[in-house]
């Protein structure tokens, strides 16, 4: 959303990079800090960036 002008995207998509685009926001969606789903501890290994914390400070 921040190439978003709210009439058009000011940045060009490269039609190569579909997968990588994809694969971005999977990761986004899955590991962003106000998703409640209960992940598995294995898919820490792919969350950049390290462990999750939680909202209290756990990990």
């Amino acid at each position: 959303m921040e190439f978003w002008d709210g009439d058009r995207l000011n940045i060009d998509i490269n039609p190569f990079k579909g997968m990588t685009y994809r694969v971005e926001l999977m990761h986004y969606l899955m590991f962003h800090p106000i998703n409640q789903a209960d992940l598995p501890d294995e898919l820490d290994l792919y969350r950049l960036g390290g462990r999750k914390i939680g909202l209290d400070g756990s990990q």
